[in-house]
């Protein structure tokens, strides 16, 4: 990965220099993988994530592609209360980028699945798209411009075979999106 992207002109398309992101589930997959585009855009970085040996091999990854950029890491879970205000906590008062990217699964048929385990899902999917969105208004507001990603999935549009609790989350941040941009 470069640590620039490119025009067809040669120059760089668009940039991120002084933006903060907080980027959860940035410890693996989508989440990695925007982790380093924001980096090579010039953005500084929080990444979150469950696991703080997974979070600091992220953050090695990152800074020798991009030793300028600040890469700092945070093991929290977003399921929890605790987690997101250990999240709020940490980002103080100034974000510019909120990516909503953590998401789990239970791939069960829905009459195996149990109450806590559909639960499961719609906290990490859902509940703490919702509460980080709220939590860290105040910080984006300040940040401004500032902006939202929330990761959901085509689970959300059509049936996919990733179970109803998993199509409801994403459908429903969706949803949830789409109200936040108006």
């Amino acid at each position: 990965m470069s640590n620039e992207l490119k025009s067809e002109s040669g120059g760089s398309p668009w940039r991120l220099d002084g933006a903060r992101a907080l980027i959860t589930g940035a410890s693996s997959g989508i989440g990695l993988a925007a982790a380093h585009e924001f980096a090579a855009l010039g953005a500084d970085l929080l990444l979150v994530a469950r696991g703080a040996e997974r979070l600091e091999r992220a953050r090695s990854e990152i800074l020798a592609l991009c030793p300028e950029r600040s890469v700092q890491v945070l093991a929290a879970d977003v399921a929890t209360v605790a987690g997101r205000e250990q999240i709020r906590a940490e980002v103080g008062d100034s974000l510019q980028i909120l990516v909503n990217n953590a998401g789990t699964n239970i791939r069960k048929r829905m009459s195996e699945l149990s109450l806590e385990e559909y639960r499961q899902v719609q906290r990490v999917n859902l509940e703490s798209c919702f509460d980080l969105c709220r939590l860290l208004h105040p910080a984006l507001v300040h940040g401004s411009p500032a902006a939202v990603v929330n990761n959901a999935s085509v689970a959300g549009l059509t049936h996919l075979r990733t179970g109803a609790p998993y199509g409801m989350s994403k459908a429903a941040m969706i949803q949830l999106t789409r109200n936040l941009a108006v």
